[in-house]
């Protein structure tokens, strides 16, 4: 069990530098979307340009990177979880030894 567990959580952390990739490249495209829709207004567009496409790619782009963050956070909290988990599993602590016994 203990490697079925640890090969769990090495699945979890590459998954989570997959995502952490993914994020900057969205980031990295996000960016650079906002940036040439904010040159189209205010340098004004030529007719090829459309400045309504332009904003809706940078709305998606927007909406992929707070996905990918909030996956992020997600899977990142999974990781500290599961780590908690076998540490005290480790440890051989019990919840008897975590409480108050003054109560």
């Amino acid at each position: 069990m203990s490697e079925l567990y640890n090969k769990e959580l090495l699945d979890k952390d590459v998954k989570l530098g997959n995502i952490k990739e993914r994020c900057k490249e969205a980031s990295y495209n996000y960016h650079n979307n906002l940036l040439q829709l904010m040159d189209m207004k205010v340098n004004g567009h030529s007719k090829e340009d459309n400045i309504t496409e332009k904003y809706s790619e940078v709305v998606s782009d927007f909406s992929s990177v707070v996905a990918l963050q909030n996956n992020i956070v997600r899977l990142s909290f999974e990781i500290a979880k599961d780590t908690l988990q076998r540490a005290f599993e480790i440890s051989g602590l019990d919840e008897k030894d975590l409480t108050d016994g003054s109560k």
